[in-house]
C-alpha cells in the first residue's frame, strides 16, 4: 500500500521546486544583472558587513516592483506545473542540455555586457544574481527542450501524413520535392538579386579580385610571397579566388567587370538554393510532416538572411552550402540509406573537397567526420567509403602541398592558427600591463619573432623545392 506521507511529501517538494523555477524566472526579467558599485557597499571588512552589502546590492537590482513581478511569478509557476505534468520518460541528456544553454546564457550575456566574467564573479551579489539566472534559465530551458522532443517522438503529431494531399502540394512536396524547393527559393529571393545587382561585397572581395589580376593587396604587401610574380596566396582559399576572379575575367571579356561580378554571384546562388533544396527535399526521405516541410521552405524562402547571404560575395556562402549537403550525405550513412554507386561517391568526394578548399579548417570538419563509419554495419560498404574519405583528404594535400609550390601560390599565415590565442595575449597585454613582467614581454617578443622565422624558413623550403623541380 502506497505512503500517503511519502505522497504528501513528493506533493510538497513538487510545488517547492516549481515555485524556486519560477521566482527565479520571475527575478531573471525583473532584475538589472549589472554590476552595483559604491563605497559603502564594496567594503569586505567582515562577515555582516558582506551579508549586509550582497543583500544592499540585490535589493538595488530589482527594476521592478508592484503587480508585475506577482503575475510573472504566477505564470511561470503554472507553465512549469502543467508541462511537469506531461508523461515523461526520465533521460539524463535533456537536464545535461537544459543545464548548458543556461551556462551559455549567463556567461555569454557576461560576455556581451563587460567583456568578461564580471557579471559572474565580481562580488558576493554578482554571484548570487548569476546562480538565480543559472536555475532561472534551467527551468526555463528544461520544458522547452521536453516539449520538442514529445512533439518529435508522437507519430500522430510528427509524422507524415499517408493520405493524399492536394495536387500541387504533392507535386511540389512529393513528386518533385527537390526542383519544388529550388524553384519557390530561386524565385523567392530574385528581389534580393536584382537589388543588390552585381552583388554584396565585403572586406576580403577585393583583396581576392586584386590577387586574381596580380594587383597588389592587403595580403601580398604583409606575407612573404614565394615569388614576387604571383601575388595569389592561400590567406583567402585559392579556389574561391580563382572562381571569383574567372568570372570577372569573363565579365571583362564582354565588356562589364560588374557583369563578371554578377555572373558569380548568380552561380553562387543557385548553389545555395540548390543545396538548401537538397536539405528541404529530403526531410520527404525522413518522413517528416508536409507542414514541416512546407515551414522550412518558407523560412528559407522569406526569412532576409538568407537571400542577402546568397548574394555576398563571401568564401562561407559556398563553405556553408557544401556543409551542408556533406551533413546530409553523413546522416544518410549513419541511417544506411546511401548505396555507394560512382554518382553518389563522385558527389560526394567533390562536397568533402568542396567543405575542405574552401575554409582552412575545413580539413578538421571531414577528418572529425570520420568517426561516422563506425556506425556503418556492412564492411565492404565501410571500406568504399573509407576510400573516399581518404581519397577526399590526399587530393587535398596534394592540392595544398604540390600544386601550390608548383605555381609558386604563397600558403596562408601560421598567425591564422594562433589568432585565438594571439588575441588573448595582447588583450592581457593591454588590460594588465602592469601585471606582465619583462620575462613575459620578452617571451612574447621571441615568440614572435621565432614565429616569423619559422615563416621564412617555410617560404625558402619552397623555393628550394620549386627550383629542383625546374
Amino acid at each position: 500500500m502506497y505512503n500517503i506521507k511519502n505522497y504528501k511529501g513528493e506533493q510538497y517538494f513538487r510545488i517547492l521546486k516549481r515555485a524556486i523555477e519560477a521566482w527565479c524566472m520571475m527575478m531573471v526579467i525583473i532584475m538589472d544583472k549589472g554590476i552595483i558599485s559604491t563605497e559603502q557597499l564594496s567594503t569586505r571588512k567582515n562577515a555582516y558587513l558582506i551579508y549586509r552589502t550582497t543583500l544592499s546590492k540585490l535589493s538595488a537590482s530589482i527594476t521592478l516592483d508592484g503587480i508585475i513581478p506577482i503575475v510573472l511569478f504566477i505564470i511561470f509557476f503554472v507553465f512549469y506545473w502543467k508541462v511537469a505534468e506531461i508523461p515523461f520518460r526520465k533521460t539524463v541528456w535533456v537536464h545535461i542540455l537544459a543545464a548548458v544553454f543556461a551556462v551559455f546564457v549567463v556567461v555569454g550575456y557576461s560576455f556581451a555586457m563587460t567583456q568578461s566574467l564580471d557579471l559572474i564573479f565580481a562580488d558576493y551579489a554578482q554571484i548570487t544574481k548569476a546562480a538565480v539566472c543559472l536555475i532561472g534559465y534551467y527551468g526555463l530551458f528544461l520544458p522547452c527542450i521536453k516539449l520538442c522532443y514529445l512533439v518529435m517522438s508522437r507519430k500522430k503529431i510528427f509524422a507524415r501524413a499517408e493520405t493524399a494531399p492536394p495536387k500541387w502540394t504533392a507535386l511540389l512536396m512529393d513528386e518533385h520535392p527537390f526542383l519544388g524547393a529550388f524553384a519557390g527559393l530561386a524565385l523567392a529571393w530574385l528581389p534580393y538579386l536584382i537589388a543588390y545587382y552585381p552583388g554584396i561585397f565585403m572586406g576580403d572581395t577585393g583583396a581576392q579580385i586584386s590577387q586574381y589580376f596580380q594587383l597588389p593587396n592587403g595580403t601580398s604587401n604583409y606575407l612573404n610571397l614565394i615569388s614576387d610574380t604571383q601575388l595569389i596566396n592561400n590567406h583567402h582559399p585559392v579556389l574561391h579566388t580563382v572562381l571569383m576572379g574567372t568570372a570577372v575575367k569573363i565579365g571583362r571579356m564582354l565588356g562589364s567587370d560588374n557583369l563578371g561580378i554578377f555572373l558569380y554571384t548568380l552561380f553562387q546562388y543557385l548553389c545555395m538554393a540548390a543545396a538548401l533544396a537538397y536539405g528541404i527535399s529530403y526531410l520527404k526521405n525522413l518522413k517528416m510532416p508536409r507542414w514541416f516541410q512546407g515551414g522550412i521552405l518558407g523560412l528559407t524562402a522569406l526569412y532576409p538572411v538568407f537571400p542577402r547571404y546568397a548574394v555576398l560575395l563571401s568564401k562561407d556562402t559556398l563553405f556553408s552550402s557544401c556543409v551542408l549537403v556533406f551533413e546530409i550525405f553523413l546522416i544518410r550513412l549513419v541511417r544506411e540509406e546511401i548505396k555507394i554507386s560512382k554518382k553518389e561517391g563522385i558527389l560526394f568526394l567533390l562536397t568533402m573537397l568542396g567543405v575542405m578548399m574552401l575554409r582552412q579548417n575545413g580539413l578538421y570538419v571531414v577528418v572529425f567526420s570520420l568517426p561516422a563509419l563506425l556506425f556503418e554495419k556492412d564492411r565492404r560498404k565501410r571500406r568504399k567509403t573509407a576510400l573516399l574519405f581518404c581519397g577526399a583528404i590526399v587530393l587535398y594535400l596534394s592540392y595544398t602541398h604540390i600544386l601550390f609550390p608548383a605555381l609558386d601560390i604563397t600558403p596562408g599565415s601560421r598567425r591564422e592558427m594562433l589568432s585565438v590565442p594571439f588575441q588573448q595575449t595582447a588583450r592581457y597585454v593591454r588590460d594588465y600591463a602592469d601585471e606582465v613582467t619583462e620575462e613575459e614581454r620578452d617571451a612574447i617578443s621571441i615568440m614572435s619573432m621565432h614565429l616569423k622565422e619559422r615563416e621564412n624558413s617555410l617560404r625558402w623550403y619552397q623555393n628550394l623545392c620549386c627550383t629542383v623541380r625546374c
